[in-house]
């Protein structure tokens, strides 16, 4: 059945949040996504460089479609 397939996603972007928000809009990215991975039974992790986000994300194939 294709939904008991895991899947994995690596994904990056470009910030474009001012430095001194930076805490700020991280910590709003991960109260977001700790409760929306539970309900979708996603793990993953988020990484912050000076530039750029990255996020690694696995889970059911229909979650991260």
């Amino acid at each position: 059945m294709t939904s008991d397939l895991v899947t994995s996603l690596i994904y990056v972007s470009r910030k474009t949040v001012p430095a001194p928000k930076k805490a700020e809009v991280i910590n709003d990215i991960l109260m977001v996504s700790q409760e929306r991975n539970k309900f979708l039974r996603v793990t993953g992790a988020l990484f912050s460089a000076s530039s750029t986000f990255a996020q690694f994300i696995e889970g059911p194939r229909l979650a991260i479609d």
